[in-house]
């Protein structure tokens, strides 16, 4: 099971999901921020985004991935936990964006 995680989340880090590119800066804001720091705030939702995927993988912060990757899981179980990944860090990085005080813009 934390083989299958693991390739998954090297999919979803690798920005196989397209969550990365869903959220920009277009994509949310706050009026009592500047906008030069718009870019910072989601920058960092990334990475605090990108740490949760790995906490929930099992995957230590600091290790490198390649090392733990095997072969043999099906496409299906690999979609699927691509999927689930993806949604996990699409999560943490709304709820980091709403905590620093940003709404999302609809229909951008």
């Amino acid at each position: 099971m934390r083989r299958l995680c693991l390739i998954a989340t090297l999919a979803v880090l690798g920005g196989a999901t397209g969550c990365a590119h869903q959220n920009t800066p277009a994509n949310w804001q706050n009026p009592d921020v500047p906008k030069d720091s718009w870019n910072n705030d989601i920058g960092d939702c990334r990475r605090y985004a990108k740490r949760e995927v790995q906490r929930e993988a099992g995957i230590p912060a600091m290790a490198p991935l390649e090392d733990n990757l095997g072969g043999g899981l099906g496409q299906y179980q690999q979609s699927m936990n691509r999927f689930e990944l993806s949604r996990i860090q699409s999560r943490a990085f709304d709820a980091c964006m709403r905590r620093l005080g940003y709404t999302p813009i609809v229909g951008k």
